[in-house]
């Protein structure tokens, strides 16, 4: 704070002037250089806790497995860093703390830290197959690392899923389609937000009707919008009037 100054304030008091007085505590709130001071040795904090990081003395949070390291996060005067729960680490994060506290003369507020513990935090498995969450040994379910690594919610889903008797390899299915291979038609329907289970039953409805295939052919038409109506041939530029050739009131659709 050497190499900053400050303004000097006068009062009136009864009428009259009193002052100068100079601030002892550096700027003043609201002065303009007030966020980039803070900005400027923000800044220092956050490359003490990079170094520190690239020297491999401290590990931050992953938002997902293979993504970046967070070792903090910064909002305004407010700091949240993200560590292993080891000593070590602990000591070095004090440390640094304690440095940028001599530095800067800003000192932490006890009373509105706090200092939280994920469970299983200390080490998180390469979880890339199913494989991985099922002990081999006993062919069951590991529920030490689902209940470590898994929400409640996912945990409970994951341990509720029967495992086969029989030793297959892992492979990729598709949910939405009954054998479980993907198709460009459940996808386009899914992402129409379609109920698909409503869907298949529609189809299975139509098909074991007792009807000639002159009505399959109908109905499947009327379900997937391509009867030939007036108002469809207009769509397609096929015709120019789309109204009904019985009422001539409106366009003929289904």
């Amino acid at each position: 704070m050497d190499c900053v100054s400050s303004v000097s304030y006068s009062f009136v008091i009864n009428g009259g002037v009193c002052g100068p007085v100079l601030p002892s505590r550096g700027l003043r709130q609201g002065d303009p250089l007030s966020p980039y001071l803070c900005i400027l040795v923000a800044d220092v904090f956050s490359r003490m806790l990079q170094n520190k990081v690239r020297m491999k003395q401290l590990h931050g949070a992953k938002a997902s497995r293979n993504g970046p390291e967070i070792s903090h996060l910064l909002f305004a005067d407010d700091s949240l860093l993200f560590t292993r729960a080891n000593r070590q680490e602990c000591s070095v994060v004090v440390d640094i703390l304690n440095q940028y506290e001599k530095a800067s003369g800003q000192k932490i507020n006890n009373e509105k830290s706090e200092v939280s513990f994920i469970k299983g935090s200390a080490e998180v498995p390469n979880l890339e197959l199913v494989s991985d969450i099922i002990d081999l040994a006993k062919f069951e379910w590991n529920h030490e690392i689902i209940e470590n690594n898994f929400d409640e919610r996912d945990a409970r889903c994951i341990l509720s899923i029967p495992l086969s008797e029989t030793d297959k390899c892992d492979e990729l299915t598709w949910a939405f389609s009954k054998g479980g291979e993907y198709s460009v038609k459940t996808a386009y329907l899914l992402g129409k937000g379609c109920d698909l289970d409503m869907f298949h039953h529609a189809w299975v409805e139509i098909w074991k009707a007792n009807v000639s295939p002159k009505i399959w052919h109908f109905f499947w038409r009327i379900c997937t919008g391509t009867l030939a109506v007036r108002s469809l041939l207009k769509h397609r530029h096929m015709i120019k009037d789309a109204a009904c050739p019985w009422c001539h009131s409106s366009e003929e659709t289904i």
